[in-house]
Order: structure tokens, then sequence, then C-alpha cells
């Protein structure tokens, strides 16, 4: 029986809950495979073996990048190995779909990210007169300064802002993998913070919140929330980024300012120093440029 082509999504929900621990990570692997399951439907029902995989991968290669096919193969290939574990899909046809390598990477994106001047301009830009400014400064200071996912920062509670040796710190901030880790404010992100905890009156709880239209402040907010809120001042600044962008900046902003791997591994929170560094490889800096050395084409170069 072929159950990944069959089963519904209820079940497919509570198997995906018990192999991926990330809510994000979750809701890209019902996508994947909800995505998959139509693919098969319109094409008469395909059996998920190694044919259809590949069939898929072509399909998807012809209209996504590289890495957003390989994003859905892994969650398809995921699923399967589980439902070969407990014997329902056939071993055969499960190491054939584990055997369907991913499509190739050709040289490495460069990604977005902000300068220092941009920051300080979005940042500026900002109402903060309104209730509504002083949670979006709030909420785009945190994530800039810290590094932190946009799940995560929805996620704070007022309780784990903590004191430590002198600095505003998020104690046991809970990241991709239930790991965690803590995350310290610089002084300024640490006014702002405190300044829209007052003026919402909130003492406990969490520390991003729904404002309406009138002021009145709600409930904790989704990640897709702080994706709205993030969106929202990218088109007011009429500068393009998401909030994956600005863990680019922090990375960008603080390898700038001298601090060392271990220190970004840390504030992104990554699990391997390795994981880091391809990250950082995906920033292109045309100011580090290697061909701006050169005597004859140094005069007026950024500086190095």
């Amino acid at each position: 029986m072929n159950e990944l082509a069959t089963q519904d999504q209820i079940y497919l929900e509570n198997l995906i809950r018990e192999i991926v621990p990330s809510p994000c990570s979750r809701r890209v692997y019902l996508g994947a495979l909800a995505r998959f399951q139509a693919f098969a439907r319109d094409r008469g029902g395909l059996q998920v073996n190694r044919a259809s995989l590949m069939a898929y991968r072509a399909f998807l290669g012809e209209r996504q990048a590289p890495a957003s096919v390989n994003v859905a193969l892994s969650a398809i290939k995921s699923v399967v190995r589980e439902l070969a574990k407990r014997d329902l899909i056939d071993p055969h046809d499960a190491g054939g779909i584990a055997g369907v390598e991913n499509v190739p990477v050709r040289g490495q994106r460069a990604g977005h990210w902000l300068s220092e001047e941009q920051v300080e301009r979005l940042m500026s830009s900002i109402d903060t007169s309104k209730l509504i400014g002083k949670r979006d400064r709030c909420l785009l200071g945190i994530m800039i300064s810290t590094g932190i996912r946009r799940a995560e920062v929805c996620s704070l509670q007022v309780e784990q802002l903590k004191q430590v040796n002198g600095y505003t710190c998020f104690i046991d901030v809970l990241g991709k993998g239930s790991k965690l880790r803590s995350l310290t404010l610089p002084a300024k992100v640490d006014q702002w913070t405190r300044e829209w905890l007052d003026a919402a009156e909130i003492t406990s709880g969490p520390l991003i919140r729904s404002v309406d239209k009138h002021g009145h402040v709600g409930g904790s907010i989704g990640s897709d929330g702080a994706r709205f809120i993030t969106e929202k001042h990218s088109r007011l600044m009429g500068i393009a980024f998401r909030c994956h962008d600005l863990r680019r900046t922090h990375a960008n902003l603080s390898l700038d300012a001298g601090a060392t791997l271990d220190q970004i591994q840390t504030s992104l929170g990554h699990s391997s120093s390795v994981v880091t560094e391809k990250y950082l490889a995906r920033i292109f800096r045309p100011e580090k440029a290697a061909g701006l050395r050169i005597g004859m084409f140094a005069e007026g170069r950024a500086k190095l």
C-alpha cells in the first residue's frame, strides 16, 4: 500500500509532528507533501516511487530555484523514510526514493542585507508617536541586533528578559532542534523594548503582541505577523527585504564590526560553525572583492 499517496492530512500532520520539532519546518513539510500529492493526483494517481519523484523533481525544476526544489525533496524523503520504518511503504520504493539526488546548486546566491545606513533609516522612519510604532521598532530592533528568527521573536516572553552581568538578555530562547541559547540586547534596543512594554502596559506573558487600529493591545502574534510587519516597513522604505534578510543583516554588520565566527554562530542559533561559515559565504560583499586591491584599479575604491 502506498501510504504517502493515500493517507489524509490529519495522519500526515500527526506523523510530521512526531518527527519535526519546529512549527515552521512542519508547515514547510506539510506544504511540500500537499503539492506532491496534488501532482500525483493530477497525473492519474501516480504511485510514490523513484520514477514519480524523479518526474516531480523535473516538474519543480522548470518552475523553482534549485534550493527550493531540494527543500521539497528533503521533506518528501524524510516522511517516506519514517513511513518505511512503520512498514507503511514498500521498502524497495523507499530505497529508490532515498536515492533520488538533489538538484545541483551552481554557484552561490548573494543573499540580501541592509547596510548600517539603511538600518538607521529604517529605525528612524518608524512613527513611534503611536503604540503600534513602538511595537514595530521593538520587534525590528530585536531581530536586527540579535539575529533571532521570526518564529523565535514571536515566542519571546517578558519573563525571559533578565539582567546578566550588567547586560539585558533574553534567557533560554528556544530555537530549531529544541536548542536553547541566550541573546544580549544592545542598550538602545533595550530602551526601545522598555518603552514598548511600558506604553502597552505589559508586565508578563508574550513580549510582541498585536495592536489594533484603535491602539488596543491583543495577544501574541505568530511568525506570519512578524513577516507582515517586516514587509510593511520594507514597502514604506522602498527597499525590498524580508525577515530572513534581517538575519543576514545581523551577520553581515556583526562581521564588519569584528565579531568572531563563534559569536555569530551563537546569535544565529546554528548547531555547527560549518553552517555559519556557509551562511556567511552566501553574503556577497562587493566592497571586499579581491580585484579592488589591484593598484591600477584601486583609486576611489571602497574602504577595505
